[in-house]
């Protein structure tokens, strides 16, 4: 499967490799494609902000943390990668994106989500 420049296969370990950057304990990354290349990345991560410290770590997903690497009209007409991996197997795991995460990626205008299943062919495609 291709998406112009880039096939899938290699998308899913650029997200992958985003996944890595994350000190979380579910690890997650995203990358955001246009046109067949990639445009921005993102993994999730802790917020740092005073307002947040009540005491429960609140997190930026990685959908979230890829559209601000992008830009808001980066994204318009492009496709979300999403990837997780499972801490015990290291095969890949659930990364449909939460509620929220597919509103945002529908108004800053990602059309489609590819993300990582626990089943073989291990990813699945949503159109937004």
């Amino acid at each position: 499967m291709s998406m112009n420049n880039v096939e899938l296969p290699d998308l899913f370990r650029m997200a992958k490799i985003s996944s890595k950057h994350s000190k979380c304990k579910t690890r997650m990354g995203c990358v955001i494609v246009k046109n067949g290349k990639p445009i921005g990345w993102g993994f999730n991560r802790v917020k740092s902000h005073p307002y947040f410290n009540n005491g429960v770590k609140q997190t930026i997903h990685a959908e979230a943390s890829a559209i601000l690497s992008s830009g808001r009209e980066s994204c318009k007409n492009s496709v979300a990668i999403i990837y997780r991996e499972n801490g015990e197997t290291y095969l890949p795991a659930l990364a449909k994106p939460c509620k929220h995460c597919m509103e945002l990626l529908r108004d800053f205008g990602v059309k489609k989500v590819y993300y990582t299943t626990n089943e073989y062919p291990f990813f699945a495609v949503e159109r937004i």
